[in-house]
């Protein structure tokens, strides 16, 4: 090898960079759902179809049918109750203030009307279910053979609110007696429902179950390192909020969540620690001239993209709607120094107090840039009193908090702790939290009732991905693979 070629490779070898580099698994979707072939003539016979099914099943809701609080917890279900929101709140607040719960001896009944009026924000009282007990305040032995009761019982004790012990007492009971029809009797035509309940009760689970402008951005091309989850970013917003009424809103959040997952891969990924601290400055200062400083080449594109987007969204919002995309802004550069934060730990080495870690995690999971974000495009109903709610950090945020798998790391050195004694306590916390999300819908409540639905569907999705301990997300798994085809490919028939 002569000189020349000796000194051209030693140039070469102290440009080349160490990064944290992570093989993240490509689409498994493809090009999928990039078109939908559906003439015009189709489309309006459809929607004509729609329409006359809608008026149905209105008058069947305003009926005085015994099977009311079934259709709507069925719509519910389904995803369909939006088409018939005023009708439900009318019919659901003349349930809340009658007697018709003193006609409730059928468990199964009593925890239908007991759940559905939870659900929607009516204090009822739990004491509906003493009439259950024996003499002792036990529940009754009788009601084991009334799977259908013990299953509805099962789901309203997910309503629960801090303190309720009767609700407690009901959970344990049901889900002990549940399991064991689940073990013994696998032919009982509930059984499958059962399994799925025990898994994901219905208070924790999604109901119904814009590649184009990702492609127009050649993201996979720019960022390679990057997860390429479009298809499952919209899964993630469709979930937040699937009425047709918040579109924009969704098409918005959409592109934010893109936008932030290739931010987390930057830093948590590819970036030296260098490079990182000269994106965090120009992030903090948001000016198009900082774009010059940033090198390498990529981090120019970030940039770019990153600004060039919030002027889109200007763009598509009211002037007086602007001030709801800086609060979303703001958060965007606080998430980001959250994530540098955490970088630069990793880089020095240093191991965060429990403490430290969850101060630093709930910025940098992302949870309220993306819930401040979702608020932006859903018009009038968001209000400066909504932001600063949100901006007090409100303890319907808390549950979020113990999905960083990271946290259950911290907690056992903090406490000394093993790992299986440090997920039983953070556990414990999850089921205090969900209980706070519950009273947090009690009416009348703090910040208008879509507000706290848009909080409240983030955490079920984030329960999803990230109840079993693994990140499905990140590694798409069998239960994502399912959600997203049960809701994007899996028709129903009309």
């Amino acid at each position: 090898m002569s000189n020349i070629q000796v000194l051209a490779s030693s140039q070469l070898c102290d440009k080349i960079i160490a990064r944290p580099t992570t093989n993240f698994h490509p689409s498994i979707w493809g090009d999928r759902f990039l078109h939908y072939n559906i003439s015009e003539q189709d489309l309006v016979c459809k929607q004509e179809k729609v329409e006359e099914l809608i008026q149905v099943v209105k008058k069947e809701i305003l009926s005085s049918n015994h099977d009311q609080l079934k259709l709507i917890d069925n719509l519910q279900r389904l995803g369909l109750s939006h088409h018939f929101e005023s009708e439900i709140e009318k019919l659901l607040e003349q349930l809340s203030i009658g007697t018709h719960h003193q006609n409730h001896h059928d468990l199964h009944d009593a925890s239908l009307w007991f759940r559905l009026l939870r659900q929607h924000g009516f204090n009822v009282s739990s004491s509906i279910f003493e009439k259950f007990k024996d003499a002792e305040g036990n529940f009754k032995k009788s009601l084991i053979t009334d799977v259908s009761g013990l299953l509805s019982l099962y789901e309203a004790s997910h309503l629960s609110y801090v303190g309720e012990s009767i609700l407690d007492e009901a959970l344990a009971f049901t889900t002990t007696h549940l399991k064991a029809i689940v073990a013994n009797s696998k032919d009982h035509p509930l059984s499958h429902q059962i399994s799925i309940a025990l898994h994901r009760p219905l208070r924790k689970t999604i109901e119904r179950l814009h590649a184009r402008w990702w492609k127009e951005h050649e993201f996979v091309k720019k960022f390679p390192f990057a997860r390429d989850r479009m298809v499952e970013l919209y899964f993630w917003i469709l979930n937040v909020y699937y009425e047709p009424k918040y579109s924009r809103a969704r098409k918005l959040l959409t592109k934010v969540i893109a936008l932030t997952s290739i931010t987390d891969d930057t830093y948590d990924a590819y970036g030296t620690i260098d490079e990182l601290e000269l994106l965090t400055k120009a992030i903090q200062r948001w000016d198009i001239n900082c774009m010059d400083k940033l090198e390498p080449e990529y981090l120019k594109t970030y940039y770019k993209v990153m600004l060039e987007s919030y002027e889109e969204f200007e763009k598509e919002l009211k002037k007086e709607e602007l001030y709801k995309l800086e609060y979303a802004k703001e958060e965007m550069k606080r998430t980001i120094g959250g994530y540098f934060e955490e970088a630069r730990w990793l880089n020095e080495g240093y191991f965060p107090s429990f403490d430290e870690h969850l101060r630093v995690s709930y910025v940098s999971s992302a949870n309220v840039l993306l819930i401040a974000t979702s608020f932006v495009g859903m018009h009038d109903i968001v209000t400066h009193e909504t932001l600063d709610w949100l901006s007090k950090d409100p303890k319907i945020f808390e549950q979020q908090r113990n999905h960083i798998p990271s946290t259950v790391d911290c907690y056992m050195k903090q406490y000394g702790v093993s790992e299986e004694e440090a997920i039983k306590e953070l556990n414990k916390r999850v089921v205090t939290y969900w209980k706070e999300i519950n009273e947090d819908f009690i009416r009348p409540t703090v910040v208008p009732f879509p507000i706290l639905l848009r909080v409240l569907n983030f955490t079920k999705v984030a329960d999803l991905l990230y109840k079993e301990g693994d990140d499905q997300y990140t590694n798409v798994g069998k239960v994502l693979k399912e959600s997203i085809a049960a809701l994007l490919i899996d028709s129903i028939p009309l």
